[in-house]
């Protein structure tokens, strides 16, 4: 039926363009009739003139002449149109429109085989509705996706020492598990090495030891089951994500990948609204800024015309520093607050380093992850600023977001 239609349609397009091509010049029957009647009035007004004395005979002659002159060139008009359909003219005309409507026909089958769908099944609103909904219902489960993946790899260039105080770190929780500051520093520096398995175990961890785990660990949770399967939105993730706006709707994490999971699901046009508000408020978050690089592929998919509205300046303040992983080695032996202690005082180490060497986009994001863990989340989020400065449009600059959202920027 889709075909028949196209070919009515195509049909009556080449019809409209050709009709002016195919149609002749000559008057119709009843037009010519009419010209030859009204020259034949014309004479037989000007004998009843004659005889009512108004115009004398040598006007009248000079007045049939005239009229009998124009009446023989209508009737040399009417026999030339009536040509046979073999003349030159109209031979020319036929070869036109042939050559046209071939053209419309040949032109809209091409184009349509070139950029469109050829036996692609309709797609009715109600059925795509559906269609998206059953998608999200019968997504496959966090741990399904896991089984589907290879396991996570360590980042790259990570330096040997912090890698060393990481391996002392998984030691040291394990014969104190209940080390609430313990459990968050690995699960933000497992997090750092890419091993987003053992992040999550540690965070959940953090969670399972408070009794009103805050919105910032939970957001941590959120950000890590994401990455641990390379951005997809499982069932307990969005859980997650949506525990969170309902103790903060205005959560910036917990819209990003509620929206995140619509775009997923086709449904675009709802992604476009949750990402608008977020990218209208002109917060300066890293799921903000995620929301900014994926708005406009939502928006077009869904018919939206949007255009991006440039990004709020960073706000201006002094290069902030960071931890090297030197002097790690006896992390292993320290209490909490040692632990926190040494993270203090290596965070001015890196700040000295990045200040005179300057430092990759890892650098930056292991300082943002360890402001984070500092809880110093005001330094964190001006570092992260000045970051994206930096780095922003740059491949690496991805590193730098991942460490911002487990720092729990908003």
């Amino acid at each position: 039926m889709f075909y028949v239609i196209c070919a009515v349609l195509t049909l009556a397009a080449a019809v409209l363009v050709l009709r002016p091509l195919l149609r002749t010049r000559a008057q119709t029957p009843a037009e010519e009739s009419k010209d030859i009647a009204i020259f034949r009035a014309q004479l037989e007004e000007i004998d009843r003139d004659v005889a009512r004395g108004t115009l004398d005979a040598t006007e009248a002659e000079r007045t049939r002449t005239e009229v009998a002159r124009r009446m023989l060139a209508a009737d040399r008009a009417r026999s030339e149109s009536a040509a046979p359909m073999g003349a030159p003219g109209r031979d020319g005309s036929i070869v036109l429109s042939t050559i046209v409507g071939l053209l419309i026909l040949g032109g809209a089958a091409f184009l349509y085989t070139s950029i469109g769908a050829p036996g692609y099944p309709d797609l009715p609103l109600k059925a795509r509705l559906a269609a998206s909904e059953e998608a999200r219902d019968t997504r496959m489960s966090q741990a399904d996706m896991i089984a589907r993946m290879p396991p996570s790899p360590a980042l790259e260039r990570a330096d040997p020492a912090y890698i060393e105080m990481i391996e002392q770190l998984r030691t040291a929780v394990i014969d104190n598990p209940d080390d609430l500051e313990g459990q968050r520093l690995l699960a933000r520096h497992e997090a750092n090495l890419g091993q987003f398995d053992a992040a999550i175990v540690a965070q959940e961890k953090v969670i399972a030891l408070q009794d009103t785990p805050p919105i910032e660990d939970r957001m941590l949770l959120l950000d890590l089951m994401v990455y641990q399967v390379q951005g997809y939105v499982s069932p307990e993730a969005e859980a997650v994500a949506r525990a969170i706006l309902k103790d903060d709707p205005t959560n910036a994490a917990g819209r990003y990948y509620i929206g995140l999971l619509y775009d997923f699901t086709d449904r675009p046009d709802v992604a476009f609204r949750l990402w608008q508000e977020l990218v209208d408020e002109g917060g300066n978050t890293p799921h903000t800024a995620l929301a900014r690089r994926m708005i406009e592929n939502a928006a077009q998919r869904a018919g939206i015309d949007y255009t991006l509205p440039a990004a709020a300046a960073a706000p201006a303040g002094p290069m902030m520093r960071g931890p090297t992983a030197e002097d790690m080695d006896a992390a292993a032996d320290m209490t909490p607050e040692e632990r926190q202690q040494m993270i203090a005082g290596m965070v001015e180490q890196l700040s000295n380093r990045l200040a005179t060497e300057g430092g990759s986009a890892q650098e930056w994001a292991r300082l943002i992850s360890a402001l984070g863990v500092l809880g110093d989340t005001e330094r964190a989020q001006a570092i992260y600023d000045e970051a994206k400065g930096r780095f922003e449009g740059q491949p690496d600059f991805e590193t730098i977001v991942q460490a911002a959202t487990q720092a729990g920027l908003q």
